[in-house]
């Protein structure tokens, strides 16, 4: 008869010669720092694993899997790079679209303020880096006009600063700024803002149509794979060896001291 343990608690080891069977969860207790709940499972007797199990553990915020004894090799998966309500697939991770955004902004008129923002979008990222492209042009009002541009993540200026400037009135300057930048997981907001006053007058940001800023996360996608081409000619064919017609019934093997080789006596040589 199969024993029930119900409301107990169990100092020490548990030994089991059977299947243990639960209704609820398995709790693997027992934390401290930056450990977290272990469970050890046997090494195969046939296996090249060093120790003797193979652990399953929490570190930090890493769910790892490694031998158990130097030099311990294993995997891990950081926690907080997946997605949030469980939402990376870690059999498709490495296929299909990249993860991106991109907002396409109408005309932006009259800018004169620093800190104004010109163009921005929301992205949410696994933690991987982050490619941020805006390009675009600036329109003036008066002759000597200039601003100063930078990228933003939320308050956080990333990339270089680039420098606008047009000597006439109502001239057109394009810009691209472009920066990878190295969040961690979650949503943020890129921009592009001023970061200067317009010197004289203001600005537009495009004279027909507006800037475009895009955001790409560089996750080592892998695209559909394409149809094979066509298989490559065959190579020459190499000589034919000597063939060996005939051998007496007993070919005695012959020393020449002249030569230092060895030889089969009677053996006649046939045509290649």
């Amino acid at each position: 008869m199969p024993k029930r343990i119900a409301n107990e608690t169990i100092s020490g080891s548990l030994n089991a010669t059977g299947d243990i069977s639960t209704s609820g969860a398995i709790l693997v207790n027992g934390a401290s720092g930056s450990e977290g709940g272990q469970i050890e499972l046997a090494k195969a007797p046939n296996g090249s694993t060093n120790g003797s199990s193979v652990v399953i553990d929490i570190y930090d915020n890493k769910l790892r899997f490694f031998e158990k004894d130097s030099p311990n090799r294993g995997a891990y998966l950081d926690i907080t790079s997946t997605s949030s309500s469980v939402g990376t697939n870690l059999l498709s991770g490495t296929t299909g679209a990249m993860n991106y955004e991109q907002q396409q902004s109408g005309k932006v008129s009259n800018v004169s303020a620093s800190g104004a923002t010109i163009v921005s979008r929301a992205f949410t990222t696994n933690g991987y880096p982050v490619q941020v492209v805006v390009t675009g042009d600036a329109e003036n009002s008066a002759a000597g006009a200039w601003v100063k541009l930078q990228l933003y993540r939320d308050s956080t200026p990333i990339g270089k600063v680039v420098h606008v400037e047009m000597s006439a009135g109502s001239e057109n300057v394009p810009y691209a700024l472009t920066v990878i930048d190295t969040p961690s997981a979650g949503t943020y907001v890129y921009a592009l803002k001023t970061v200067s006053a317009v010197a004289t007058g203001t600005m537009n940001f495009g004279e027909t149509d507006g800037p475009v800023l895009t955001m790409i996360e560089l996750a080592g996608r892998i695209g559909p794979t394409g149809s094979q081409g066509p298989a490559g000619t065959n190579g020459t064919n190499g000589a034919d060896g000597i063939q060996l017609t005939a051998l007496s019934a007993v070919s005695p093997i012959v020393y020449n001291n002249t030569t230092g080789q060895f030889s089969l006596d009677n053996i006649d040589g046939g045509t290649p």
